[in-house]
């Protein structure tokens, strides 16, 4: 789980509140104080219920050699070993001289399962 620009959104949005009925207001300050409440509770029930990094494995298959004039795969196989579907993007980053393109792929990876990227 990570905090996004969606969190800070939802945030912002009790603001209006707080602007619409004056800022001396304390029924502005308590809608506001519910709403940043309200907010913490989502966060903390995504972070309950996004799976653990910590339980993905990852293994990468390559071939034994590779010429330096010629091409060769590369295989990155993520196994989701928690409880949880694991959904999120996964950046697999080689080094510039390597020449391979840094290319982010979605995955989504239901417990115990394994994907190929």
């Amino acid at each position: 789980m990570a905090l996004t620009g969606r969190t800070v959104a939802l945030l912002l949005l009790g603001i209006a509140p707080l602007v619409a009925l004056g800022d001396g207001s304390d029924a502005a300050y308590a809608l506001l104080a519910g709403w940043i409440l309200l907010v913490a509770v989502l966060v903390a029930t995504d972070l309950a219920l996004a799976a653990s990094p910590r339980a993905v494995a990852l293994e990468r298959v390559l071939p034994a050699r590779i010429r330096l004039d010629k091409t060769g795969e590369s295989v990155l196989l993520m196994t989701n070993r928690g409880s949880r579907t694991l959904r999120g993007v996964v950046r697999d980053a080689w080094q510039p001289s390597a020449g391979a393109s840094s290319t982010r792929d979605r995955v989504r990876i239901p417990a115990g399962e394994r994907r190929a990227i």
